[in-house]
């Protein structure tokens, strides 16, 4: 009769947020979403135009999501889409936020060229491995003070 040891389960490679603070996210990321597309249908004007950003549409006969491109420092990009959120800055690599499920991916490139309609087209994405933690800690927080520091410039416009 053989014998069956318990195994130790092995640890996963990559890093997760609990999916208490994803389901949050989610919910907080998906608001912020609404919330520029009401600053790109203000009557008044596009207030992320306003502010900064460029407006690219797909070509002709090509679907997927307007973007929205910024350049908040140099060597540094944020793009807004429909479906998400990748910011980058040089010497970090850059982050990607799905609309749908805050769960932070990671890639090494600091830019993304101005041709992604749709979240397939995206690089190569990771989760972030232990020795990561670090630097999507910093790309994730910088994003957000981003983000914040664009809607309290933008509150006084609205």
């Amino acid at each position: 009769m053989k014998s069956h040891a318990t195994r130790k389960p092995v640890p996963e490679t990559t890093w997760r947020f609990p999916e208490r603070l994803v389901s949050r996210g989610t919910r907080l990321l998906t608001q912020q979403c609404w919330y520029w597309g009401c600053d790109v249908r203000r009557p008044e004007g596009n207030l992320l135009l306003a502010h900064g950003f460029a407006r690219m549409w797909p070509p002709a006969g090509v679907e997927g999501s307007t973007l929205y491109v910024l350049e908040p420092a140099p060597g540094a990009q944020l793009i807004l889409w429909s479906f998400g959120v990748f910011f980058g800055r040089a010497g970090a690599g850059g982050l990607f936020l799905d609309r749908f499920r805050f769960e932070p991916l990671l890639t090494d490139q600091t830019t993304l060229p101005p041709a992604i309609w749709r979240n397939e087209q995206l690089p190569a994405l990771s989760r972030a491995a232990d020795p990561d933690r670090a630097r999507l800690s910093a790309l994730l927080g910088d994003l957000l003070r981003r983000v914040v520091a664009y809607e309290h410039v933008a509150d006084a416009d609205r």
